[in-house]
């Protein structure tokens, strides 16, 4: 038994390193972790499923140097499964986060070359739909079956008002009346294995992959910093998108109590810094 446990570690850490020596080098997570149709137990056989997740946006680089900070969404998820290797995702949460070294533009003409403007979106209504397709199963590592291809999708939104907004030289505004409009959307492709046999009852599912993902922030409103004698400065409007689009997401699904519950943390780096949490289970 210890040999076999070895083994499979062994595979999990072989897994990994071909995966990055494989892969090319995230906005949503990758939903690899929507499969409700692998949870199926013995008393019920409809593919649904619910739980909750939260995924924090560490840091996201934007357009003209602005950027997107401890971004969180938080909230609610429905799973359902059409057919067998098509799964589908509902979110419905809420949402806050930080803009970062925002453009500050002078009533008289031109921007602000010294000062950045810093913003705190107020907490507001969010939902997201994503989809995953299981595209094939094959066999990458020695001994070791189950590896799976799989495509994911989605889109999510929020709408919310700039709560609180400052120079970065500690100036407060005078006037702010701001909405921001966040919109997120992603495609990409991944590879998942799973090892049954390293804790009894438990089932583990490494992935890895490789996704597109952008952003589009939309601020409109007014704002007024004073900036000397008769002369005041405003953030700019308008939209700001990411200023990376390619990214790599790592994560892990544990499957448990008769693939009824599942849990899952992923990560995401290159065109952001975020980290994802996730649980769900049938019925």
């Amino acid at each position: 038994m210890k040999i076999k446990k070895k083994r499979s570690l062994f595979s999990i850490v072989l897994f990994f390193t071909i995966l990055f020596c494989a892969a090319p080098v995230m906005a949503m997570p990758s939903d690899a972790d929507s499969n409700t149709a692998q949870m199926r137990g013995e008393r019920v056989d409809f593919p649904l499923a619910v739980g909750a997740s939260t995924d924090f946006v560490l840091e996201r680089a934007l357009s003209n140097g602005e950027g997107l900070e401890n971004a969180d969404w938080y909230g609610a998820n429905i799973y359902f499964d059409p057919v067998e290797r098509l799964h589908f995702n509902l979110f419905l949460g809420a949402q806050q986060g930080s803009l970062e070294d925002l453009r500050l533009e002078l009533s008289t003409g031109g921007l602000v070359t010294d000062v950045t403007g810093v913003g705190k979106s107020e907490t507001a209504f969010a939902f997201g739909i994503g989809a995953k397709a299981d595209v094939m199963e094959f066999d990458l590592l020695p001994d070791r079956s189950k590896t799976e291809l799989f495509v994911s999708g989605g889109y999510r939104r929020t709408d919310s008002d700039l709560e609180s907004a400052a120079g970065s030289n500690g100036l407060q505004p005078t006037a702010l009346d701001m909405e921001i409009e966040l919109q997120e959307w992603q495609a990409g492709v991944g590879v998942k294995q799973r090892f049954d046999d390293l804790i009894p009852g438990i089932s583990l599912l490494p992935y890895l992959g490789v996704k597109y993902s952008d952003v589009d922030i939309d601020l409109s409103g007014i704002s007024s910093f004073p900036a000397g004698p008769g002369v005041t400065a405003s953030i700019v409007t308008g939209s700001r998108e990411s200023n990376d689009i390619v990214g790599l997401f790592l994560g892990l699904q544990v499957l448990g109590w008769e693939n009824r519950l599942s849990l899952d943390i992923e990560g995401r780096w290159v065109e952001e810094t975020a980290v994802y949490l996730n649980g769900h289970i049938r019925w």
